[in-house]
């Protein structure tokens, strides 16, 4: 192996390794939560696309996420 074959391997392991964080970190951002149910009283639920469940203490909270309170309350913590 010569001086520029070892030269464009460096080059390459390094860029993989740059894309490869790039998207570890996108992905990490995207389903960051922005926010987490402290208490629930009532009838409260998380809705997340087509699903639908009971909020519970300390559900996390993201972007895509609807939180429905049909009766009681429920605390939440924002997170910015």
């Amino acid at each position: 192996m010569n001086h520029r074959d070892k030269k464009r391997q460096i080059v390459m392991a390094v860029a993989c390794a740059f894309l490869g964080l790039n998207f570890a970190i996108n992905a990490r951002a995207q389903n960051q939560a922005l926010g987490m149910v402290l208490n629930v009283e009532g009838d409260v639920s998380i809705q997340h696309g087509a699903q639908k469940k009971a909020a519970q203490r300390i559900d996390f909270l993201y972007a895509s996420d609807k939180l429905v309170v049909n009766k009681g309350r429920a605390d939440v913590l924002v997170c910015t």
